[in-house]
């Protein structure tokens, strides 16, 4: 008699391993689902992240094109000033022609040579512009290069991201809906 009821109990142990395992597969779905969760949960928080270092390398850009504007005007500027300093000189040099005393002639000498020193400092702080401007433009197109490159990586990791959701809801659904045809049965 004894036997008979283990014979008995066999039968029910196979239902109950089978509740166990679809028990089991439940709680490894519903920890899949909480990891979909809080993964969906993330992915704002990251993509929003992703998206400012975008706008901090697009302002960066935008300021590294500002100061070469900025060192352009200064160019111009100094070489406007420079012109004008030339025309001084010139002016001087005019006048020393009509003078007649030497005090003139030496006080007309010395805001010659002043004008031509203010010249040489002016081309001086020309030529150093200029090759500020250089090098700023030589890091342009690097700088042009390296955002366009991040806002691929973005809009490829947002495109990743959603495959990778849609991929890992569609397996999870499938698993849900095998579970459901279990308990079915």
């Amino acid at each position: 008699m004894f036997r008979g009821n283990r014979g008995a109990w066999g039968a029910e142990g196979g239902v109950m391993a089978a509740v166990i395992a679809v028990l089991r597969e439940l709680h490894r779905l519903r920890k899949h689902m909480k990891g979909l969760q809080d993964e969906i949960a993330r992915a704002p928080n990251l993509v929003k992240a992703k998206q400012a270092a975008l706008v901090r390398q697009e302002q960066a850009v935008a300021e590294v094109h500002d100061e070469l504007h900025r060192l352009k005007l200064a160019v111009r500027e100094k070489e406007g000033s420079l012109k004008q300093q030339q025309q001084q000189v010139k002016k001087f040099e005019q006048q020393r022609n009509e003078i007649t005393s030497n005090k003139e002639y030496v006080a007309i000498q010395h805001e010659i040579a002043d004008a031509k020193k203010k010249c040489g400092d002016l081309e001086d702080q020309i030529l150093e512009a200029m090759l500020a401007v250089d090098e700023k433009a030589a890091s342009v197109p690097g700088l042009d290069q390296a955002l366009a490159t991040a806002k691929e990586e973005l809009t490829a990791y947002e495109a990743a991201a959603r495959e990778r959701l849609d991929g890992k809801t569609a397996s999870a659904r499938k698993a849900l809906g095998e579970i459901r045809r279990r308990l079915k049965l």
